[in-house]
């Protein structure tokens, strides 16, 4: 099993306020959570994650000063985070999640592979 950890210094926006409707009829990014996903992406770079192929899981740690948010909230857009950094190939081959709020002043996120479902 591959394993790899990665630490965040800020969580991501509720995925409630991430998208808004366009006066077109489409969806679009709103800047705060733009601006989460950019600066998340430098800190991700930074720490020369690897890739992992195939199904994964991951275990997330929240630091409750980051945030206030419902868990479930947070999920998806580290989860995307993760998909559009190519550190796992898809959302959709995530067959594990755990999330809990710690005492932590970060985020931790461990990416693991796992078997498929």
């Amino acid at each position: 099993m591959k394993d790899m950890t990665i630490c965040l210094t800020s969580a991501p926006p509720s995925l409630n306020n991430n998208h808004g409707n366009s006066a077109a009829g489409g969806r679009f990014k709103k800047p705060r959570y733009k601006a989460w996903l950019t600066e998340a992406g430098y800190e991700l770079k930074a720490q020369k994650i690897g890739k992992l192929e195939g199904h994964f899981g991951v275990e997330c740690e929240i630091g409750r000063k980051l945030s206030r948010a419902d868990l479930d909230n947070l999920a998806k857009p580290l989860i995307d985070l993760l998909v559009k950094h190519k550190v796992v190939p898809d959302d959709a081959n995530l067959t594990e999640l755990a999330m809990r709020y710690t005492a932590r002043a970060d985020l931790k996120l461990r990416i693991y592979t796992t078997e498929a479902a």
